[in-house]
């Protein structure tokens, strides 16, 4: 899913105050060139001295507020915007800079009321349209958030993070045609947002436009060359575009530089399985499910390969780990049946093809399992109850059952 891109964009005030003391008023001024240099500790601490002298302001808090959201100090920067609220209810950056910080603290309830408030008393703020915008988006209301990105647009039309957020949420509703719109028109305004060049790959992608994508992902990983996600999504658009060299070097490149990567680990070991590269694809198997222990898809494939090569004991240890993790656990028993069946433990095949049919009835392949599993037992009344439920599910695996019925008779 794509990354929706919060920006903090705010703008220092220091007037509206009635400055009580020339120490007061000395203290603020400090406290803001301070910010404008990015000494953000610094700031904090005059501001903090100046509220001692006088607690009754109001844009001493916002701007102590400011510092802290710099410092990515959320909790003290609401802290600070509450109380300055208490003194002036009125002030829309106070409300603004809460807003910001609930966003960053994921309160997305919080967040929309104070970004609210901050429209009541400055309904033309386009940054607070924006972060409404992500608070309603992360709540799920979608609709309601296009809306609000598309307002902040009427007003700042070169809004470029506006945009990208925009095509975002398009893509997070499946409406990947406008959110390509949105992308470009963000690319237009600045070409140099890797973010932007990434989710373009991403909504290309979804649209099976696999060229396009490994271009705008090629694009982003210029802008940006340690970008992991980035290296991984280009795999897996090499891989569509059947360049599996590249696909799989990209997908190295991800997973090197990010060892915890799963999903890149993963992918680069289905690639050396789809190459018959057996030795690295169980390695790169082995590998994901040491980052995530519970990793149903690695130990089912992990199971296969044991099959292939006749480590029959290993793939049913595999896959009893599965059903224990309660993952996948009806494919998992219909792999330990075929595993009994290549082994010729016919009882044991027939136990596991059933218990896999308890899990899901309508397993078609699960079924034919355990109607071969019942002819290779001359169990032929048995094979024939199989059948006949399974040319309800699938014809074609019926017919062959069939066909492997009549050879026992």
């Amino acid at each position: 899913m794509s990354r929706i891109l919060l920006i903090m964009l705010m703008s220092i005030e220091l007037s509206g105050a009635e400055i009580e003391s020339r120490s007061y008023e000395q203290f603020v001024t400090e406290g803001v060139q301070l910010l404008n240099e990015f000494k953000y500790n610094d700031a904090v601490e005059r501001f903090k001295e100046a509220i001692l002298i006088n607690p009754q302001g109001d844009v001493v808090y916002y701007n102590l507020g400011l510092a802290y959201i710099k410092l990515n100090r959320w909790d003290d920067a609401i802290e600070a915007c509450k109380s300055g609220i208490a003194n002036n209810s009125q002030y829309p950056g106070l409300y603004y800079n809460l807003g910001i910080s609930c966003n960053n603290l994921k309160k997305w309830g919080d967040a929309k009321e104070a970004f609210e408030k901050t429209f009541v008393f400055d309904p033309g703020n386009h940054k607070a349209l924006f972060g409404m915008a992500v608070a309603l988006s992360n709540m799920g209301k979608y609709e309601q958030s296009i809306g609000y990105y598309k307002s902040a647009l009427r007003i700042n039309k070169e809004y470029y993070e506006a945009y990208n957020n925009l095509g975002a949420t398009y893509a997070i509703t499946g409406d990947y045609q406008n959110a390509l719109t949105a992308y470009s028109n963000s690319i237009r305004i600045f070409p140099y947002s890797p973010l932007t060049h990434y989710n373009i790959g991403l909504a290309y992608g979804n649209l099976d436009s696999w060229r396009e994508s490994a271009e705008s992902l090629e694009r982003a990983i210029e802008l940006d060359s340690n970008y992991v996600k980035a290296y991984y999504s280009l795999g897996i658009a090499y891989r569509h575009l059947k360049q599996n060299e590249e696909s799989m070097l990209a997908l190295k490149t991800a997973f090197n530089k990010d060892s915890t990567y799963l999903d890149a680990c993963y992918n680069l070991a289905v690639a050396y399985d789809e190459n018959g590269n057996m030795e690295p694809a169980i390695a790169y198997y082995i590998r994901s499910i040491r980052l995530d222990s519970e990793y149903a898809p690695a130990k089912l494939n992990l199971g296969k390969l044991y099959i292939g090569i006749e480590r029959y004991e290993d793939a049913i240890r595999i896959y009893k780990e599965v059903i224990h993790a309660g993952k996948q656990v009806d494919i998992a028993y219909y792999n330990i049946g075929v595993v009994y069946s290549l082994a010729n433990k016919l009882d044991k095949a027939i136990a596991a093809f059933k218990s896999a049919i308890k899990v899901n009835s309508s397993y078609a392949e699960a079924h034919s399992g355990l109607g071969y599993a019942y002819v290779a037992k001359d169990d032929i009344k048995s094979a024939f109850a199989e059948f006949k439920i399974l040319k309800l599910q699938d014809r074609n695996l019926a017919d062959k059952l069939m066909l492997a019925i009549r050879k026992k008779k």
